[in-house]
């Protein structure tokens, strides 16, 4: 893949690392960012489950590529959080957190889909 071909829409899938509950770790998270590549660096948009149903408005998302691995941050509009009952909860008074995401990229033929999988969010 040529690293001038990133700028667009990408969609793939994450998975949660050991830290989580097992409920959590079986789960695969569709997601899709449009980024706008400069060189190995990028940034962008990031929509998920959490931007649609918690935010209503995407994450961003600032990282950089190579041919077979990414790396990025992701921050949502506010800090996101799961409390004792493992409830998903927000709260507009706090920052995003920073979620680094390390990965691999498997680019499928003819599409404009990646996977990544995600040793431990």
């Amino acid at each position: 893949m040529s690293l001038e071909n990133l700028t667009g829409r990408w969609e793939g899938v994450f998975t949660y690392g050991p830290q989580y509950p097992v409920q959590w770790q079986i789960k695969k998270e569709i997601f899709a960012i449009d980024l706008v590549a400069n060189g190995h660096n990028f940034k962008g948009s990031c929509y998920d489950s959490f931007t649609k149903q918690l935010f209503k408005a995407p994450a961003s998302v600032d990282g950089t590529a190579d041919e077979k691995s990414i790396s990025f941050i992701k921050k949502y509009p506010a800090w996101l959080g799961i409390n004792e009952n493992m409830e998903l909860m927000v709260d507009w008074s706090k920052a995003s957190a920073e979620i680094h995401y390390f990965g691999s990229l498997k680019r499928k033929l003819f599409s404009r889909k990646f996977f990544l999988r995600v040793p431990g969010i």
